[in-house]
């Protein structure tokens, strides 16, 4: 069946409603994101959303089936903006030739600045218990690991050129800790020793400790703005791992 100018209806319909549909689950997404900045996730309620956009709640559920459901999305969405950021820095610092320590430094202070400007999205990745891991979707796995892969490709660069050299595991539990970090190289094709894979778990560790510090107030009021700690304590990180900051 034909329209005004020869235009098949059935072509231009589709087009209209998935245009519709995309900006109503960003409106839902946006409403989402703000009920959870003012009460945190545990409190979102789709019937909430539905409400303030003038929807019944059942009109909603074909957008998002259920809370969890907008949650992941969320999530995904979070993940995927720290995994852009980081990668776009990751590029800088190769196009730029930066050392270790510069590039290092470039990517995690990249990463805390991009959860100072988002805490609410911050706070929704790793601030809500998670049973394990795996239980996360695959799309948000995906995301995740995308922005934990540049960390590890730092990592994995700084060990392979020699500028990195994590010390040997030397605890009681060196042999058992070093089987399952295998296990964890062997999983995610990471190509890097058990001793790089701990440093990578200790600047992790580290890497989050100081910006959840930051972000969830926990620090003395007199460090704030924490910029000058943070680099400071990524520089210390660095020195444990035998790089000077060169900053």
């Amino acid at each position: 069946m034909l329209c005004h100018n020869g235009v098949i209806a059935s072509d231009v319909i589709p087009r209209r409603r998935d245009r519709v549909r995309i900006e109503t689950r960003a409106e839902i997404k946006r409403l989402a994101w703000t009920q959870i900045a003012q009460e945190g996730a545990d409190a979102l309620s789709l019937r909430a959303v539905a409400r303030e956009m003038g929807m019944t709640s059942s009109a909603l559920y074909r957008y998002f089936e259920s809370k969890e459901q907008l949650l992941d999305a969320l999530a995904v969405e979070a993940f995927g903006s720290l995994a852009d950021t980081l990668e776009e820095v990751e590029r800088r610092a190769h196009d730029d030739e930066l050392e270790a320590g510069p590039r290092f430094m470039a990517i995690t202070c990249a990463y805390r600045q991009w959860a100072v400007e988002h805490p609410t999205e911050y706070r929704l990745m790793f601030g809500v218990p998670v049973a394990d891991l795996d239980d996360r979707n695959e799309a948000t796995k995906a995301e995740m690991y995308r922005g934990v892969a540049v960390l590890t490709r730092c990592m994995a660069v700084g060990v392979a050129e020699g500028s990195i050299q994590p010390a040997p595991l030397a605890i009681a539990q060196a042999e058992r800790l070093a089987g399952r970090l295998q296990m964890w190289s062997d999983r995610d094709d990471l190509h890097l020793p058990a001793e790089a894979l701990a440093a990578c778990m200790f600047t992790w560790t580290q890497l989050h400790g100081a910006i959840s510090l930051e972000l969830f107030s926990h620090l003395p009021t007199p460090v704030y703005p924490a910029d000058d700690l943070f680099e400071y304590l990524m520089g210390e990180v660095l020195r444990a791992l035998g790089v000077h900051p060169r900053l």
